[in-house]
């Protein structure tokens, strides 16, 4: 794990804590590739120190002593081009009311990169209260309330500031250091942690999701010899493994692999990992079970094949193409290839559910990602 730390001033921090601010960012450094980006101009004997001793690549960037609009633009473009030269996992902001901070944020959100902010009990009410209107309003609406909200997630001092962060409403994916410094480093890991896998989509590669797409392809499609799985090497099982548990299909996953006689690393349990709740996670639910909302069909009753097959239709149609799982796809494709009913019955009804061309739209995506044969057009 690579992890960027950014920290204005190293020495001009102070906290009621029981370690200090440098203790939290080097406990870390024996287990991840850390950088600091600060602007203090630390000697070349700090510099070597924190090299040699701790592992840690100090990037200082110069005071900038402009106006306003040229100083963002140089900051920005100066950042930004320390963020790509080092491609972290993490970066990882100090302290509020620091208008870098905020751009040092909003350049890695733009560069795909997960971001955690600590306040450093800049967020309690006593700090906001002092020089409201002057200084802390015109802050909040112009980039401290977008850097916390945006942020993946917000690492607090104590249950103290987690409380004044809760508050204020700005954030609620909120994780807290302990009181011991013994447990720093475990609980440090496992807010990265849970912050890389919560914003996993954002940097699974495409070479990922085409290894689950297409294991799932061979062990659906019994038929189809074309479809061969990426090679291992680069690949982060731990990405495809979530992918495949978000999109329901982690047996399927597992079985195109075995098909294609290719060793996996032990299957994660997803289940148990730790994330925060996203706002774009899919519904797992099966389409037999959405309610759908259909008029009243009119196909006899004893005729379940052809029920089921215009509920399902509808059922996805209520989920809507782009919120389906790769499993309700599956499922889709599995009552057009492998369920024989009465194409005529289904498709006169799904006219009269005003199903026509959405149903016409599915076919033409199984089609094209599952092979499906002409065939099987029910229009």
């Amino acid at each position: 794990m690579r992890v960027l730390h950014y920290i204005r001033d190293i020495d001009g921090v102070t906290l009621n804590m029981p370690y200090s601010l440098m203790s939290i960012v080097l406990s870390t450094s024996k287990v991840t590739e850390t950088h600091l980006l600060t602007f203090s101009q630390l000697s070349e004997e700090r510099l070597q120190m924190l090299k040699e001793q701790y592992g840690v690549t100090v990037h200082a960037l110069p005071c900038v002593k402009r106006i306003m609009l040229l100083r963002i633009y140089t900051e920005n473009s100066k950042v930004r081009k320390v963020i790509r030269e080092i491609r972290p996992d993490i970066v990882h902001i100090w302290g509020t009311w620091d208008m870098t901070g905020a751009i040092v944020e909003r350049c890695a959100r733009k560069e795909r990169v997960v971001t955690i902010v600590s306040p450093l009990r800049g967020l309690a009410t006593v700090n906001i209260n002092t020089s409201f209107w002057k200084e802390k309003l015109p802050r909040l609406l112009a980039y401290q309330a977008v850097m916390v909200r945006r942020s993946t997630a917000v690492l607090a001092l104590d249950d103290a500031e987690r409380s004044d962060i809760i508050s204020i409403k700005l954030k609620s994916h909120i994780e807290t250091l302990p009181a011991e410094e013994a447990e720093l480093q475990g609980a440090v890991m496992a807010a990265y942690r849970k912050a890389l896998d919560s914003s996993y989509l954002n940097y699974i590669t495409d070479e990922e999701r085409a290894f689950v797409e297409n294991a799932v392809r061979i062990a659906v499609v019994r038929d189809d010899d074309e479809n061969v799985l990426p090679e291992n090497q680069g690949l982060s099982f731990r990405r495809i493994y979530l992918y495949a548990y978000d999109e329901d299909v982690t047996d399927l996953l597992t079985e195109g692999a075995r098909k294609m006689e290719r060793p996996m690393p032990p299957l994660l349990d997803v289940s148990k990992v730790r994330r925060y709740k996203s706002k774009k996670a899919k519904n797992r639910i099966s389409l037999a079970d959405v309610d759908a909302k259909t008029r009243k069909i009119a196909i006899p009753a004893d005729k379940e094949k052809e029920i089921k097959v215009v509920k399902m239709i509808a059922g996805a149609k209520r989920v809507t193409m782009k919120r389906m799982t790769m499993r309700q796809w599956v499922e889709l494709y599995d009552i057009f290839r492998n369920i024989d009913f009465d194409e005529d019955m289904v498709a006169e009804e799904l006219q009269h559910q005003h199903l026509r061309a959405f149903t016409v739209r599915i076919q033409r995506r199984l089609r094209d990602s599952y092979n499906l044969p002409q065939g099987y057009d029910i229009f």
